[in-house]
């Protein structure tokens, strides 16, 4: 059994295959300072101290597992940064080892060893694949039971960790994203949340709507449905109806684009129910749109957002940016030239502004409505709505706002984006379920007699979804309120 031979297992194919090379490499190490009965310390999650060396290698050393991703003066400095401020000064090491998970080039290797010798006395020293392949070889049994249990190790870390100091760690992802912001190479990423701030309708009170529409419309009533009626019929069907949503929403593309002209209609239809159902809340009564607005706003030193992508329909960032004079362009197919002086506004799930007049060739939009919307994108790898969603998460640091991180499409593109990263580099607000909550039901009545159990199982339940997250590439910002979510966002750019 080869390191290779683990790796390329089916289970481990898709998303980012760090965590499991670190959780096994950790293991590994662990079981040859046992059998030689040394000690291993661990510090961060992907640095470790044998105090007393490992293998031939004699002296205090310090051991970082990496991706091998990372230029070699950024991971010497990452390293010696880390070192230095969690574990002890980087000068007490004899050694410094480096067990990357990808090969190096001679290169590489080269200038990592210059750089580590011009700042100081420290020995350089690389484990490859084939020294890991000897290790594997000499603890056979070992990496054989660690590689069989590799999932539950990686869950068992995860809780051993123990550190759900959830607002600390928030407040160290805020001051992260200060950091990008004030670089200019922050992107957003907009979902529904975003837009129901303003008022507009959420995606089931959309498809009732438009279910309730269509049949009334098509086939007629014996009383006309007013406004009020269909209000109540649809706030009914929300409480009541089990169908899935993009099951329902295909059934009404079917019924309604069944040729070009209806197809318009259908577009059409959309959008008169989408600003129809908008409620009185208008987006200078949204504390989230206007924060959002505020941080795209230009500054001296330039813009401090590079682009915007948008999950939603509506024109209501479009209608904002304009009030307040800046530049800006709504991409919504493959066939726009945009001046690189305008924000770009990417709605790759389509766009239905309000005035359509003011938009051309707006039945280029590809309207991810239904299933097959979603099929559509999916199937194609370079339809312009991938290439612009990985470009972005590839090339830039993004702050998801507004979504719930469940679309099955933009999960797919995370885990590309995310392949053999030690490190996310993105940031996502997610709502965090308080133990109140919990335990209790819409009435204030508890529900769960064990309270301990119940706190107990929320924190591991919160970890998961950290980890599952890290391994997208995205570190988690927890709110418990949607009106700490503009907070957050003024004091990002404080």
């Amino acid at each position: 059994m080869t390191i290779e031979d683990i790796f390329n297992n089916s289970s481990y194919q898709n998303g980012s295959l760090f965590p499991e090379y670190r959780i096994f490499i950790l293991h590994l190490l662990q079981a040859i300072q046992d059998k030689a009965k040394k000690p291993l310390e661990k510090s961060e999650p992907n640095i470790v101290v044998a105090p007393e060396g490992i293998e031939s290698i004699r002296g205090k050393t310090l051991i970082r597992i990496t991706s091998g991703r990372v230029e070699p003066q950024r991971l010497w400095y990452t390293t010696q940064r880390r070192a230095d401020r969690r574990i002890a000064d980087i000068s007490s090491f004899a050694n410094i080892l480096i067990i990357p998970m990808r090969s190096l080039s001679d290169e590489y290797l080269q200038k990592f060893s210059e750089t580590v010798k011009r700042d100081s006395n420290i020995k350089p020293i690389i484990w490859d694949s084939n020294k890991i392949n000897k290790l594997i070889e000499n603890n056979i049994r070992k990496a054989n039971e660690i590689a069989n249990s590799l999932f539950t190790l990686r869950i068992k870390d995860v809780f051993e960790k123990n550190d759900n100091d959830w607002e600390r760690k928030r407040n160290e992802n805020i001051e992260n994203l200060k950091k990008i912001y004030k670089k200019g190479t922050l992107s957003l990423l907009l979902g529904a949340g975003v837009s129901k701030s303003a008022g507009m309708p959420d995606w089931n009170t959309l498809l009732n709507s438009l279910f309730v529409s269509y049949l009334s419309n098509k086939f007629g009533n014996s009383g006309q449905l007013t406004d009020i009626d269909i209000e109540q019929i649809v706030n009914r069907l929300k409480d009541i109806n089990e169908q899935s949503a993009l099951i329902l929403a295909r059934y009404l593309k079917k019924a309604l684009d069944t040729n070009n002209t209806e197809a318009k209609d259908f577009a059409n239809e959309i959008t008169k129910n989408l600003y129809k159902l908008k409620k009185d809340t208008n987006v200078d009564g949204s504390k989230l749109i206007q924060a959002i607005v505020n941080m795209c706003m230009p500054q001296r030193t330039g813009a401090k957002v590079r682009s915007v992508i948008t999950y939603n329909f509506d024109d209501l960032l479009e209608r904002e940016f304009d009030k307040r004079n800046i530049h800006n362009h709504s991409i919504y197919s493959d066939d726009v030239n945009t001046d690189p002086d305008d924000l770009p506004i990417y709605h790759v799930h389509g766009f239905l502004p309000e005035n359509r007049l003011k938009y051309k060739d707006l039945e280029k939009s590809t309207l991810v409505f239904s299933e097959d919307g979603y099929h559509k994108i999916y199937s194609d790898a370079y339809h312009w709505s991938n290439l612009a969603q990985l470009n972005c998460l590839k090339e830039n640091s993004c702050l998801f706002i507004g979504l719930s991180m469940t679309d099955p499409n933009l999960r797919r593109l995370l885990e590309i984006a995310a392949r053999n990263t030690d490190k996310p580099k993105h940031f996502a607000f997610m709502k965090r379920i308080t133990k109140e909550k919990f335990i209790n039901d819409d009435k204030n009545n508890q529900i769960i007699a064990n309270e301990f159990g119940a706190t107990t199982f929320l924190e591991r339940h919160h970890l998961l979804n950290e980890e599952i997250m890290s391994e997208l590439g995205i570190s988690v910002i927890w709110f418990t309120d949607y009106n700490e979510i503009p907070q957050m966002i003024n004091k990002i750019m404080e």
